[in-house]
C-alpha cells in the first residue's frame, strides 16, 4: 500500500503522533513532554485543549513547527521563501 499523506485518523495521526515523534527525536525537551502527559493533554487538533496548561503546551509545541522545522525532513535544513 502506498500512502502519499500518512494521515488516516485525525485524532491519532496529527498532533498526538507528531508530539511523540518530536520527543523521541529530541525536538522537544523532557519537561514539555512530561507536562503534556502529567496533565493528560490529548493534543487532538479537533478537540479544544482540556485546560489552560494543555493550551500552553499545545502553543509551545506548535511554535516548533511554525519556525525552522522542515516537517518532511526533520534533520534537514528548512528553506523559507
Amino acid at each position: 500500500m502506498m500512502v502519499g499523506n500518512g494521515v488516516t485518523n485525525w485524532t491519532v495521526d496529527t498532533n498526538p503522533s507528531a508530539f511523540e515523534m518530536s520527543y523521541w527525536h529530541s525536538l522537544i525537551d523532557k519537561e514539555l513532554y512530561m507536562a503534556a502527559h502529567d496533565n493528560n493533554c490529548s493534543l487532538d487538533i479537533l478537540v479544544p485543549p482540556e485546560n489552560e496548561m494543555c493550551d500552553k503546551i499545545n502553543d509551545e509545541f506548535n511554535e516548533l513547527f511554525n519556525n525552522n522545522l522542515n516537517i518532511y525532513d526533520i534533520f534537514g535544513e528548512c528553506y523559507k521563501p
